[in-house]
């Protein structure tokens, strides 16, 4: 990775937590705090970046590596089932990726990247 990229990442990653902070005053949200905000969304920024792909991969080889029977009345119902299906998914990913992004892994990729970008 180059300098120019960590830089990147790491300006997206501070204008999501300006964002998150700037949010969190003007929904006036109590029960967190602007900056809980904000770094609730820088996290889960960082723990898409860092997770999303490998976790991806591992539910996919979970799941279509086992037969899924899905029974439909219509063509419209299967469409319909499996969007349901893929949503369930990601919804379980962004859970995944963000639990990873803020017990740890925001920081972690903040340290990494502040190490290529600023030395």
């Amino acid at each position: 990775m180059t300098k120019q990229e960590a830089r990147r990442q790491l300006n997206i990653g501070y204008l999501l937590f300006i964002i998150g902070v700037i949010l969190g005053y003007a929904l006036n949200i109590t029960q967190i705090s602007p900056f809980g905000l904000g770094y609730l969304i820088w996290s889960t920024y960082w723990g898409y970046r860092l997770a999303y792909r490998p976790v991806k991969e591992f539910i996919y080889k979970l799941i279509y590596g086992t037969p899924v029977v899905i029974t439909a009345d219509s063509i419209r119902d299967v469409i319909d089932k499996a969007f349901e299906f893929n949503l369930i998914i990601e919804f379980i990913l962004f859970i995944i990726c963000y639990l990873i992004g803020a017990l740890g892994g925001g920081i972690y990729m903040q340290i990494k990247l502040s190490r290529i970008a600023y030395f």
